[in-house]
Order: C-alpha cells, then sequence, then structure tokens
C-alpha cells in the first residue's frame, strides 16, 4: 500500500494473484506467522509465533530488529512453502488520524500527505501516507458538511520503514505483496460476516486489545470508517498490578490473568489504592522526530485519562436469532480479587471518546455491537468489564474457528523440534490474538 513497487511487480506478472502467502504480524508480544490455503474454503497450511523477549518489548527499534532477524528461522521452522509474503506495520511505529481534506483520488492523496507533511515539519519524500475516505461521513467541526471536503482517515509512517520491511521479506527469499495497517487487515479477517448487502448498514466497533496499544475500528459492514490507536494495554494494565502488588511485569502479567473479575464490586471489601503507572507504551522510532513527537504526545495524554468510568450493564444477544455468530464466545463476569478501576476507567473512557467523535461524523447513528480481538481478548473479565462500561452486545472473536486445518500443517513446539514444550500457538483454543494476522492472509495481493 505504501510503496509504488508492489504494483510494479504485479503490472510484470510477477506476483500471482492466486498464490497464497506467508502473512506476517509484527505485534507488541509476538510476531505471528500464518499461512492459508486458496480457494472459497480456505485451511491452515501452516501457524507459527515467535515470543518478544520481555527486555525489548519497550523499545520499538530493537523490538522490530528482533522480530526481523528472527523472521528466516521462523519461516523454517513454521515448514512455511509460499513465494509471497505480506506484513503488517507496527503499530507503535504508525501514526493514524482522522483529518478533512478536498478532491477526491489522487488529488485527495497529495493534498493530505502534503498536510500531514507540514505538520510534521519533515520532507514529504520522507513519508507514506495512505488515504481512505470516509463515505457518508460529515466532517468533523462541520455544522451541515462542507461541499466538496471529505472525512478522511490518514495513516502515515517513514518511508525507511517500508524499505527496511520490504528488504527483510527479500532477504528471505519472498516477494513482497503487501505492507498492511492493522486497521485494514483486522475488518478483512471478518469479511464472512458480511456478505449480505444489508450488512453495510450494520456498525461493529471492532477492539484489538493488545499487549501495547488498543486499537479502536469501526465498520459499516466490510467498510472501515473509524480507527484510533490507543496507547494503553495490556501492558499499561500489567504495569498497575506490578506497582500496586509490588510485583515484576511477568508475575504480574500471570497475576492479572488469572482474575476472575477485574474491578471489586462496591461492599466487596478491599482495595489495592491508587495505581502508579508509570511510563507506558513502546518507545516509537520510525526514523521521524516529528512522526515519533506525535505518537509520543498521543501516548502521554492517553496515560493522564485517567478520569471517573462509565456505569452500565451489558447485553450481549446477537442479532442472528439470539446467538452469536460462528467463532464469537459470549462474555461473562465473576467476583473481582484485584481492584483495576481506575486504569480501566483511562481506556474506557478513550473508547467513549471514540464513538461520540463516530456519532458526529454519522449524527443519529450508534455503535450496535463489539467484537473483541488481540491477544488480552483471551481474558474475559476485561472484556467483560470494558462491554458492561459501554453498555454494549459483545462477543470475543476467534478468527480461526471458521478455517480447517491442512492435512500437513504441523505447528513448532517452543521446546524444540524433538516434540518438548508447548505448541508455539494451540489451534485447539480460541486465539482471538491472530485475527489481524489472519485479515493479511486473506488480503489481495495490493496493486
Amino acid at each position: 500500500m505504501f510503496r509504488k513497487g508492489l504494483e510494479r511487480l504485479t503490472r510484470l506478472g510477477l506476483v500471482s494473484t492466486q498464490k497464497p502467502h506467508v502473512a506476517i504480524d509484527l505485534g507488541f508480544s509476538s510476531m505471528k506467522l500464518l499461512q492459508l490455503s486458496g480457494g472459497e474454503n480456505p485451511s491452515i497450511v501452516a501457524a507459527h509465533a515467535v515470543g518478544v523477549p520481555e527486555a525489548l518489548r519497550e523499545d520499538a527499534s530493537k523490538r522490530l530488529e528482533f522480530q526481523l532477524s528472527a523472521l528466516p528461522k521462523a519461516l523454517k521452522e513454521g515448514g512455511f512453502s509460499a513465494k509471497y509474503a505480506a506484513c503488517t506495520l507496527p503499530a507503535g511505529q504508525t501514526l493514524c488520524k482522522h483529518t478533512q481534506a478536498s478532491g477526491d483520488g489522487p488529488l485527495m492523496q497529495s493534498i493530505v500527505s502534503a498536510n500531514l507533511a507540514s505538520q510534521l515539519s519533515c520532507p514529504s519524500e520522507a513519508l507514506r501516507v495512505k488515504c481512505l475516505a470516509v463515505p457518508g461521513a460529515r466532517p468533523a467541526g462541520s455544522a451541515g458538511g462542507d461541499a466538496g471536503t471529505s472525512e478522511v482517515i490518514a495513516i502515515a509512517t517513514s518511508a525507511g520503514l517500508i524499505e527496511r520491511l520490504m528488504a527483510a521479506l527479500k532477504a528471505c527469499r519472498l516477494e513482497p505483496v503487501g505492507i498492511h495497517a492493522e486497521c485494514q487487515a483486522l475488518l478483512r479477517a471478518f469479511d464472512h460476516l458480511h456478505r449480505r448487502a444489508e450488512d453495510a448498514s450494520l456498525a461493529t466497533m471492532y477492539l484489538d486489545l493488545g499487549a501495547g496499544t488498543t486499537k479502536v475500528c469501526i465498520g459499516h459492514g466490510a467498510e472501515l470508517v473509524f480507527h484510533k490507536n490507543i496507547a494503553m494495554g495490556g501492558r499499561f494494565l500489567d504495569r498497575a498490578v506490578a506497582s500496586l502488588a509490588k510485583m515484576t511485569m511477568s508475575e504480574a502479567n500471570r497475576a492479572r490473568f488469572s482474575l476472575t473479575s477485574v474491578t471489586r464490586q462496591p461492599g466487596a471489601g478491599g482495595n489495592l489504592g491508587s495505581v502508579a503507572a508509570g511510563p507506558g507504551g513502546a518507545t516509537a522510532l520510525t526514523g521521524i522526530p516529528a512522526i515519533d513527537a506525535a505518537i509520543a504526545a498521543e501516548a502521554a495524554r492517553a496515560r493522564a485519562s485517567t478520569s471517573e468510568a462509565v456505569a452500565g450493564v451489558m447485553s450481549d444477544e446477537d442479532r442472528r436469532e439470539g446467538q452469536p455468530a460462528p467463532g464469537l464466545a459470549r462474555v461473562s463476569d465473576d467476583e473481582a480479587q484485584i481492584d483495576l478501576s481506575e486504569p480501566l476507567s483511562a481506556m474506557t473512557d478513550e473508547v467513549a471518546s471514540c464513538m461520540r467523535y463516530y456519532e458526529s461524523l454519522f449524527p443519529g447513528r450508534r455503535v450496535q455491537r463489539v467484537i473483541f480481538v488481540g491477544g488480552e481478548a483471551r481474558h474475559t473479565p476485561l472484556c467483560h468489564h470494558i462491554a458492561r462500561t459501554l453498555r454494549m452486545p459483545a462477543s470475543v472473536a476467534d478468527p480461526f474457528a471458521r478455517f480447517g486445518r491442512d492435512a500437513g500443517l504441523k505447528v513448532p513446539r517452543l521446546g524444540g523440534e524433538d516434540g518438548a514444550g508447548q505448541p508455539a500457538v494451540d489451534l485447539n483454543q480460541p486465539q482471538p490474538g491472530w485475527a489481524v494476522a489472519v485479515g493479511v492472509a486473506l488480503s489481495p495481493p495490493e496493486r
């Protein structure tokens, strides 16, 4: 999406639009690799995950360096056989913002790119920008919608990062067929839920609860109409637990996932006190100081937003005969052992702010349901708390649920090739953290 070279490869016939490719998700706590078979009913051909060492997770540059250096070995261990590959842009090194612009097509792209370069005080050639027009939206800040002005989702990163990702794929003897923003890949993973014409009117919020960030995506059917990265994720909550309970980050993570509820109900007794979250989020190093500063400022603003949480109750009935769609599981709640009300209030306030912005773009419309994805969505009590606070029907997605298993599928084990240790990805358990990887695998080659 960010490189004209991909267009040239396709035009020259060097990239097949039919061949399955390796999907690579460069996440905060792990790198996920996935290959699906082709056809209307794809199956999982290969899957592997490589964890990022704890010491590297807070530094985006070192984290990416580790992942790219581990890629050749991961491809070999996972038995990947494709000649093509597509990967994600790391969320911590991507600037995403809603803006307004006139014109359409190349003219809009040119205007938005120039405006962003000016705002960031960087040469336009150092920036790579993807513009996604939001059809039907009333531009933010306009009373009746300015004629000729459109709401645009601008996704920007440095040209150097794109070149580095392309070079890493080629070094593994893979032809690059796409570099995707996570928000677009996420919606692609759920295209199968929106095959009917009337599904275009369904407003769904996808909450990607990651370790480093929470990504808020809202779609009208399969079309993305809102996106924002919130600089709070599982790491933010772990830091709160570690500070309150005097634990290491690893111990805090294990303790948090063992909770059956994340807040204490009134009268439950006991409170660990105020949260001292400390600095959160990874250091974003895109190579463009202005982008790094903008991402850091957004992270600082988000961490400082610790206002009171919104009260509410949740109903989790799905619109189809009162049952969740295949691959979506209902969430439930139990009594809490640790009170994470304060950091969770900050997170839910940010999500509620996103909903208000969406409603300003589409007056009279409301988000109708929330689907949780991301590795943190494995913790059902966390999902329940957020859904209850937002007062919306909610489901936790398992993006693997609709795929078969290829006869030759062999998932590597973390203890080595002798069969010791746990599998790198347990295909017998729901895996909400693989939604972006699935979306990349299902995305067609970019032209």
